[in-house]
């Protein structure tokens, strides 16, 4: 099924697709392919964040456990994206807890690895920031919603 080295069809990650040649071939001996089943977490909340996890396939969900013990849902990442975020930026933590929604599989990569890498001036760096910066633009998106429209109306309307 999958071979030790990875075929660039192999990939469908977007983040990895359009890494250059270069880049993918410094990163392949690091990227370890992994199955992501359901409910298996990937982070808890307040962890150490050490790998990063590009979805090739199914979602990620990142919630958010409040003092109350309530979990609220704040985010989502298929194969658009990557789960471990804030190690680009330096963060060592997980500020919420990660979880597989839908079963798929994705590639496994040591956030030191990931930070080297980023700070080489290429394009995973470039990618990440794009991806940061439409993953706020979500986020921004769903709070104004959640705020301007009752659950009720909300539910009804589908915002």
């Amino acid at each position: 099924m999958w071979n030790d080295r990875m075929r660039t069809a192999d990939y469908r990650n977007r983040i990895l697709t359009r890494l250059t040649a270069g880049e993918r071939e410094r990163l392949e001996p690091d990227l370890k392919h992994i199955s992501l089943d359901f409910k298996e977490p990937v982070y808890e909340q307040g962890t150490r964040i050490t790998q990063v996890y590009f979805v090739n396939s199914g979602v990620i969900s990142l919630v958010t456990e409040l003092q109350d013990g309530q979990v609220i849902e704040t985010a989502t990442v298929g194969r658009e994206g990557m789960v471990g975020l804030p190690a680009f930026f330096g963060a060592s933590t997980a500020p919420w807890r990660a979880l597989c929604q839908i079963p798929g599989d994705g590639f496994r990569l040591s956030a030191e690895v990931l930070r080297v890498e980023a700070e080489n001036g290429g394009s995973l760096g470039h990618l990440l920031a794009r991806y940061a910066n439409a993953a706020m633009a979500v986020l921004a998106q769903s709070v104004a919603c959640n705020r301007a429209h009752p659950l009720e109306r909300e539910c009804a309307a589908g915002c």
